[in-house]
């Protein structure tokens, strides 16, 4: 059996102009192959296939954009990764699971496939996601790509460590991972890894910055 693949999940608003240090994370481990882009939690999602398009053009990297009601099969077949764009988290687990596509994400993975998510779409990587926040704070299944785990992102730029805690005391066991505008972790099998130019805060009893470069094990990741 392969060993699965490679997570990314990026806290949103990552560079696609400049040095891109994230997207050319997703271009080397991609190794040549095309990029299936998924971006079903916007109401643009157009926007987001010229944005995306455009950044990876000279990273060697092809585009493929992702059509929920098309052969997303056929189109997954070819690629060597998939990438989740941001948006609405709730509106994509949604749109994921009744078209099929979150089982052939899981399988993707499993075969040692890159799946990356930016915003809403690293939320939904790991087994808990959270769907709402205030005093109707709510948190429903994601991809289970990594388990144990509840990723915010936009952390530090909305402010969001009550609610990242608020989560976890609905989930005790799991961990929490915020992560800051252009910045990522990279799961490698139990090993994280920050990319980018922010910090990631680990809340798991207590709370732990982390810088890029460094890493955490972690041994709940599947």
């Amino acid at each position: 059996m392969r060993e699965a693949g490679t997570l990314l999940a990026i806290g949103g608003h990552e560079d696609l102009t400049g040095a891109r240090q994230i997207l050319r994370a997703v271009a080397r481990l991609l190794r040549g192959r095309p990029l299936a882009l998924v971006t079903s939690a916007s109401k643009h999602p157009d926007a987001y296939v010229d944005r995306y398009t455009t950044a990876f053009a000279d990273l060697g990297v092809t585009v493929l954009p992702l059509d929920l009601d098309g052969d997303p099969a056929s189109l997954l077949a070819q690629c060597g990764g998939v990438f989740l764009t941001g948006g609405k988290q709730e509106r994509l687990m949604r749109l994921l699971h009744e078209s099929g596509v979150d089982e052939l994400i899981r399988g993707l993975h499993d075969s040692g496939g890159v799946v990356a998510g930016t915003s809403a779409g690293a939320s939904v990587l790991t087994d808990r996601l959270i769907l709402s926040d205030g005093e109707d704070l709510r948190l429903g299944p994601g991809l289970a790509l990594a388990t144990g785990a509840i990723v915010d992102q936009h952390f530090s730029q909305r402010d969001r460590a009550d609610r990242l805690r608020d989560a976890l005391a609905l989930e005790p066991g799991h961990v929490g991972i915020g992560i800051d505008e252009d910045t990522a972790v990279q799961w490698t099998g139990g090993t994280l890894t920050v990319l980018g130019t922010g910090t990631v805060t680990v809340m798991n009893g207590s709370e732990r910055v982390l810088l890029p470069g460094q890493t955490f094990e972690f041994a709940q990741i599947q």
